[in-house]
């Protein structure tokens, strides 16, 4: 599974963020910056940069958040109430993950909260770039 986070096409700048799993069970943020502004700043046409959760690690992930709480509203309240009295609290799967990070982190600024919102969360995690 594929989704967008965030993209901008300009005539100076081309911005794009997706996450993905891929078929050996990680997780990939993945962000291309190119463009006349970037190779302004980046001495290159292209810029990409790179989250990746392992395996192991995004089980991690799925099991922090089945256990965390989507906010303060009334109906994640009442929710997480059912869940707990039913013991019946659902797993997350990675597509569940997935639609996670697109619910929360679609934006241009979606990498670095991402990246901290991981280590809050003490998943672990690799960051990289490209050029």
């Amino acid at each position: 599974m594929k989704k967008t986070l965030y993209e901008l096409k300009t005539e100076r700048i081309w911005i794009k963020i997706d996450v993905y799993d891929t078929p050996d069970g990680r997780i990939v943020v993945h962000g291309h910056d190119s463009g006349k502004t970037v190779q302004e700043l980046m001495d290159n046409y292209d810029y990409e940069y790179f989250i990746e959760i392992k395996k192991e690690a995004v089980q991690d992930l799925t099991e922090k958040l089945s256990a965390k709480k989507e906010g303060n509203t009334i109906e994640g309240v009442v929710q997480n109430l059912i869940e707990k009295l039913s013991s019946k609290r659902k797993k997350k799967t990675i597509e569940d993950v997935i639609n996670w990070f697109a619910k929360h982190f679609s934006h241009h600024e979606a990498i670095f909260e991402i990246k901290e919102e991981l280590k809050d969360m003490d998943v672990d995690f690799t960051f990289s770039t490209w050029r």
